[in-house]
């Protein structure tokens, strides 16, 4: 891309072209006599002769072209990011604030290197295709239970297994895996079972709470589907959640599913 036009400097060409003093040149145009005498120079190395042709042409007095900012991420670098994300399935699951503190450099640069080569963020989630029978016996199950309220679904309801989104208790197994691999995968059998203990014991009431309240809108959905799972599930339908922070280089940032610090 070319460099930004400045017409006060063609102007100052102009002006010392017709012999105008230097003086006066500085006066009209506002430029330090350095600057003058700079670009008068810069002009006649770039081809500016007044004896040949006395046109002032925009690229006698536009900017140079600059290389930009320089590379901060080496190709090592990259490359380091890249085999760790393709080496195993652990290094898969890693999010980019793992990679980018285990390569010491931003999350951004990290997404970029990602993105760059292909990779994306998640596999699609997709939901199985349902049955007439299945449907059926998911709207049937729905309708008996459409005014039951919160508490009559957590004392009494029978919860289904081929029915994940109508089970409270399948929302708490992949809040147990982002606990306990966000930061890389139990070394050993003895680790992971301290590991999912210790997040066993971590797990609030109020979140169970909400994986049970949600089974309230869910049945509603299921009803006005006729059975089918084709929405999104969750109390609201909608991530409200708030991501925007700030992390520090060299420390992981603080995360609602990890606690304080690492868990092993």
């Amino acid at each position: 891309m070319k460099g930004q036009y400045h017409p006060i400097r063609v102007q100052a060409l102009t002006l010392l072209y017709h012999g105008v003093p230097a003086s006066q040149v500085e006066a009209i145009t506002g430029m330090s006599r350095q600057a003058i005498q700079w670009w008068s120079k810069k002009a006649k190395e770039r081809g500016f002769n007044p004896d040949k042709d006395p046109r002032i042409l925009t690229e006698y007095a536009e900017d140079t072209q600059r290389s930009g900012r320089p590379k901060i991420v080496s190709e090592s670098v990259q490359q380091e990011v890249v085999d760790a994300v393709r080496k195993d399935r652990n290094g898969r699951e890693k999010s980019c604030e793992i990679l980018a503190f285990e390569v010491s450099i931003s999350t951004t640069y990290v997404w970029r290197i990602l993105q760059q080569h292909g990779f994306h963020s998640v596999k699609p989630t997709t939901k199985p295709g349902l049955t007439d029978e299945q449907r059926r016996k998911r709207l049937n199950f729905c309708l008996t239970l459409k005014d039951w309220t919160i508490f009559g679904i957590q004392k009494i309801l029978d919860w289904p297994g081929n029915s994940p989104d109508l089970n409270a208790i399948e929302a708490a197994w992949p809040w147990m895996k982002r606990r306990t691999t966000s930061r890389g995968a139990p070394r050993d059998k003895k680790t992971a079972e301290e590991a999912w203990f210790k997040a066993w014991e971590e797990l609030s009431q109020e979140k169970i709470q909400h994986w049970i309240e949600r089974l309230m809108r869910h049945i509603q959905e299921i009803i006005r589907l006729e059975g089918g799972n084709e929405y999104k599930e969750g109390r609201t339908g909608s991530d409200k959640r708030e991501w925007k922070g700030v992390r520090i280089k060299g420390y992981l940032s603080k995360r609602e599913d990890l606690g304080e610090g690492p868990l092993f």
